[in-house]
């Protein structure tokens, strides 16, 4: 019987919303890189940089954006892997795309994460959307 990696188990938290887990699991020098050019894009330094990160998703979306985990959780001591669906929805401009989250660890913390939508041009579409509706778009 095999046991599962602590670094599987950490993902697992993490993907279940457990944010206090999430933050003391990250390095001094954690970097998460969100691709594209959309108001959420960007490297987001440390634990501050990813609590301003997801409240700003939250704040954008209207409290309606989800990570939804698609069951494999893949990790060693260096790298893991968790494919999931994103999904939000505000004002009509709806999400609703797979994605990958990829982890890199080091010294048994998280060290950097990329956020991998697979269809990029309707993750920054739905951002630019909640953004124009956040600053009173019609």
């Amino acid at each position: 019987m095999s046991r599962e990696h602590p670094n599987v188990a950490i993902l697992r938290r993490i993907y279940a919303r457990d944010r206090e887990a999430f933050y003391a699991a990250l390095a001094p020098d954690y970097v998460c890189h969100t691709p594209g050019s959309c108001p959420v894009s960007g490297d987001h330094h440390g634990v501050a940089g990813m609590r301003r990160h997801i409240e700003e998703g939250q704040a954008l979306s209207g409290g309606t954006f989800r990570v939804h985990a698609l069951g494999a959780f893949v990790a060693d001591d260096q790298w893991g892997m968790v494919p999931v669906r994103l999904t939000a929805e505000r004002g009509g401009a709806v999400l609703e795309t797979r994605a990958f989250g990829v982890w890199r660890f080091a010294n048994g913390r998280i060290a950097e994460h990329w956020e991998c939508p697979f269809d990029l041009h309707a993750f920054e579409a739905f951002w630019r959307e909640c953004a124009r509706l956040q600053a009173g778009g019609r």
